[in-house]
C-alpha cells in the first residue's frame, strides 16, 4: 500500500509499504520504501535496458522473417483444403492474416521505442511515465538491497532477451553472407538460428496499454501500485 508520512517540519513523504505489517496482520519486518527512491531505480533501469541499432536491425529482419515463415506455413493448409472447406478456410486465412499483421507492428512499435527509451523516459510527465512502465513492465520487485527485479511485457520480454538478441544477430550474418554468395537455395528461412524462437502471445488485446491500477498520491501516477509484501509474495507494483 501507499502511505504518508509526515515529518517534524510537516513535510510529507510517501512510502511504499507492507499492508499486513501497518495493520499488524502478519510478522513481516519489511522496512517502508520511500516512493521516490523507487522511482530513481526505475530511472537508472531505463537507462541500462535498450538495444544498438545493429540489434534493432537484426531483431527486425529476423522477427519480420518468422512472422512471414509462420503466415506461410498456415497459408498451406487451407489451400490444400480449399475443396472440402473453402469459404471456412479462407476465413481462417484472413483472420491468420490479421492476426500476423497486428502482431508484427505492435513488435516493430516496440523496437523503436527501444531505440532510446531512457531519453524518452526522461522526457515524460508522470502520466506518460506512468504509460511506460505498463507497456514495459508486468511486474517490478524490490528486493531487500533496494535492487530491482522487473517481469518485461511480452513483446519486450522477448526483444529484451539476451538469447533471442544473438539470434537475430546470428541470423542476419547468415542471411548477409548468403546474399554475398548469390545461393538462393541457402536463405535465412534454412538457418537454425531461430529454431525454438515462439512468437505466441506477442500481440495480446491490450497491445501496449495494458489496464491500470487503481493509484494514491502524486508519485503514484508515475508507476502501477497494488501493493503487496511479506516472503510470500513482495510485489510492490
Amino acid at each position: 500500500m501507499v502511505t504518508h508520512a509526515k515529518n517534524r517540519h510537516g513535510s510529507i513523504y510517501p512510502y511504499f509499504v507492507c499492508a499486513g505489517r501497518h495493520a499488524k496482520r502478519t510478522d513481516c519486518t519489511r522496512r517502508a520504501v520511500l516512493i521516490e527512491d523507487v522511482e530513481r531505480r526505475i530511472e537508472d533501469y531505463y537507462g541500462r535496458v535498450g538495444i544498438t541499432p545493429s540489434q534493432r536491425e537484426a531483431l527486425a529482419g529476423m522477427l519480420s522473417h518468422e512472422f512471414d515463415r509462420l503466415l506461410s506455413g498456415e497459408a498451406d493448409e487451407p489451400n490444400a483444403l480449399t475443396k472440402q472447406r473453402d469459404k471456412l478456410e479462407a476465413e481462417q486465412l484472413k483472420l491468420m492474416q490479421a492476426h500476423y499483421a497486428d502482431a508484427k507492428a505492435v513488435l516493430t512499435r516496440c523496437l523503436d521505442l527501444l531505440d532510446n527509451l531512457a531519453g524518452l523516459y526522461a522526457r515524460c510527465d508522470d502520466l506518460t511515465r506512468r504509460l511506460c512502465n505498463q507497456a514495459l513492465f508486468t511486474k517490478v520487485y524490490v528486493e531487500d538491497d533496494q535492487t530491482l527485479r522487473p517481469e518485461h511485457t511480452q513483446p519486450f520480454e522477448l526483444v529484451l532477451d539476451p538469447e533471442v538478441q544473438a539470434s537475430a544477430l546470428t541470423w542476419a550474418k547468415t542471411a548477409k553472407n548468403a546474399g554475398k554468395r548469390r545461393r538462393e537455395a541457402q536463405t535465412p528461412a534454412d538457418s537454425s538460428s531461430a529454431e525454438g524462437l515462439s512468437l505466441t502471445g506477442v500481440a495480446t488485446p491490450t497491445g501496449l496499454e495494458p489496464a491500470a491500477f487503481a493509484v494514491t498520491g502524486r508519485r503514484a501516477n508515475q508507476l502501477r501500485y497494488g501493493a503487496r509484501c511479506c516472503d510470500c509474495e513482495r510485489r510492490i507494483f
